[in-house]
């Protein structure tokens, strides 16, 4: 039995593409997945014709994915307020545009300056109890925390090189 995935892909100008990720059972599936991808006309008419499908090997994860940690209200206090070093505390939801594509850049600035902040996340729709108390009121918000005090809040969607410029006196 063969098993067909669809991913729809989205970005900044809309509709992007879909890709297509098949296995076959029983054999096991091959460590490296082999994805095809369909263009937008394609996968919008099924009856356009169809170019041979380009094969891609997935790769493995950037250096320094998931250095980003999760908060929840329970574990703010020991995490954040705690800590030895400064913590940067993006505030995100599931449904917010602009916070997915932040998310990238504080992997990254995590992975860089791991030595002199902490990076952490707080879904505010599963842990509302922080957000309320830091005044929290739009995301993407940002806040720096520094010796258990809030010390520096950063809001809105901003490009990489902006975000270090704020957090400079932290790393």
């Amino acid at each position: 039995m063969r098993k067909t995935y669809a991913i729809v892909a989205f970005g900044l100008a809309g509709f992007i593409g879909v890709t297509a990720c098949s296995t076959a059972s029983p054999s096991p599936p091959p460590s490296s997945p082999q994805v095809t991808s369909r263009s937008a006309a394609q996968a919008a008419s099924p009856s356009a014709p169809q170019s041979s499908p380009q094969t891609v090997t997935q790769s493995s994860p950037p250096p320094g994915a998931g250095k980003v940690t999760i908060v929840t209200d329970e574990t703010f206090e020991g995490k954040v307020l705690e800590s030895g070093k400064p913590v940067v505390v993006v505030y995100t939801a599931e449904w917010c545009g602009p916070c997915r594509r932040n998310a990238v850049v504080f992997d990254e600035i995590a992975a860089e300056h791991a030595d002199k902040i902490t990076v952490v996340k707080l879904n505010i729709d599963e842990n509302p109890a922080v957000p309320a108390v830091y005044g929290v009121e739009q995301i993407p918000t940002t806040d720096v925390f520094s010796n258990g005090q809030m010390v520096k809040r950063i809001t809105g969607a901003k490009p990489k090189d902006d975000i270090l410029r704020e957090l400079a006196e932290f790393i």
